[in-house]
């Protein structure tokens, strides 16, 4: 909601709270060697709260001030021999600072802080060792040049310092990032660039850069193609560095470079389609026979992406996504050629909705075709369809109710071995937004 606070300062308030609960279902398909390794046939239940709220400021000189938090408190029951049960608490607070020098530049100061906090239980009992405590700071200063109208440059620096507590002893807690980012734009007739580029000083690993080059071209007013290339930096957690029992702490940054080739019409029809390829150096991933995160040393993904969207008249929506990927283990050995692990070669997603006065109803279907949970090809899970339908009404401008059935058919599958996926699902939805 929008407010008035002096003739040259006006501010706008944003708060909202929302709440889920489900009676669950049994997570985990008894393998005693395998999985959880315990027999547990019970309806493992969710539950989660959480509010946020967010306020700005801004004068008519072109000042802004804005902050914002939000909390959410999660209960997760799963099922092992100890513990059953996990608590989280996330909170997140963040402010911005926008200060115009002129009328072609303007300094941006961000600042935040992100907690994430969990606790193990068996039944209502805490569970020694099993309280872990995150906490990231962030600072960030950024510099924005608007050079010409066709031309724009920001330019600036930014800090995180990363911090662990847990009531067991871990190798190493705190780790700091000092990083430098630019980025530069120009768009001349129909043609645009894009070049952007990072350096980071981590205290843990040591310097890497980073950067991205994005060319544009508008053969016409409604389609626009487009190639990029660039590389990325990904350091493992402290879990999976040092997590007692599932952890490797040899384990090493990831780096990557990606290529991609797309374009995109904004026509009677909104069409997208993309080409891209990643080459990744040291992929961190999850090796089900050693029970611990893992390098590969050499890994590629190879794919494409179509996606339509199509307004039929006033009352008529059509969409769908479909993607197709070939991933591949490179690294020299018996792994050679093997798809990664639970990655799904084809995806498919089609959604149809109809509204009409203050009613509207969907159908959406979604489909996954096979996929491997271990580095070595032999546990294969099966693909999986689902039909999913929701129905709704806006009963006022600001009072919306839904309701809705997820995996109508009940269909039993699995996206990693052993582990459930949850059944026919219900779900009633009550919304109020004020504006």
């Amino acid at each position: 909601a929008g407010f008035h606070v002096t003739d040259h300062v006006s501010g706008q308030m944003n708060v909202g709270v929302a709440k889920t609960q489900t009676q669950g279902f049994n997570s985990c398909r008894f393998n005693i060697f395998n999985g959880c390794g315990v027999d547990a046939p019970d309806d493992d239940g969710y539950s989660n709260h959480s509010g946020n709220v967010n306020l700005r400021l801004q004068t008519l000189s072109g000042q802004s001030f804005s902050v914002s938090a939000l909390q959410a408190n999660a209960h997760t029951e799963f099922d092992s021999y100890a513990p059953d049960s996990v608590r989280n608490m996330q909170r997140v607070l963040s402010g911005e600072l926008t200060t115009p020098l002129s009328n072609r530049q303007q300094l941006i100061l961000t600042s935040g802080q992100s907690t994430d906090r969990s606790k193990n239980f068996v039944g209502d009992v805490a569970v020694n060792g099993g309280f872990f405590k995150t906490r990231r700071d962030s600072i960030g200063l950024l510099h924005q040049w608007q050079l010409s109208h066709h031309q724009s440059l920001s330019a600036g620096v930014d800090y995180r310092y990363d911090h662990l507590d847990a009531d067991i002893n871990f190798i190493k807690t705190d780790r700091r990032t000092l990083g430098g980012v630019f980025q530069y734009h120009q768009q001349w007739q129909q043609y645009s660039a894009q070049l952007a580029g990072r350096y980071d000083d981590n205290s843990q690993f040591g310097d890497y850069s980073t950067g991205n080059l994005r060319v544009g071209y508008q053969s016409n007013p409604q389609t626009q193609w487009y190639a990029s290339i660039g590389d990325a930096f990904k350091a493992p957690s402290f879990n999976d560095l040092y997590y007692p029992g599932f952890s490797n702490p040899d384990l090493q940054p990831e780096q990557s470079v990606s290529y991609e080739l797309g374009m995109d019409y904004n026509g009677p029809v909104q069409l997208r389609t993309a080409l891209f390829q990643t080459d990744i150096d040291q992929l961190i991933t999850y090796n089900a026979a050693l029970n611990k995160p893992v390098n590969v040393s050499q890994a590629r993904i190879i794919g494409q992406e179509f996606g339509a969207q199509w307004m039929m008249g006033p009352h008529w929506q059509l969409s769908g996504q479909l993607t197709l990927l070939d991933t591949q283990n490179r690294s020299k050995g018996s792994l050679y050629g093997k798809a990664l692990s639970r990655r799904p070669m084809q995806s498919l997603s089609l959604d149809v909705e109809r509204k009409w006065q203050v009613w509207s109803a969907a159908m959406q279907v979604t489909a996954h075709s096979h996929r491997y949970d271990d580095l070595n090809n032999t546990a294969k899970l099966g693909g999986y369809s689902l039909l999913n339908l929701r129905i709704a009404q806006q009963i006022s401008s600001a009072w919306l109710l839904q309701a809705s059935v997820d995996n109508i058919a009940d269909k039993t599958y699995e996206t990693v071995e052993y582990y459930h996926q949850p059944g026919r699902t219900f779900w009633f939805t009550v919304r109020y937004q004020d504006s």
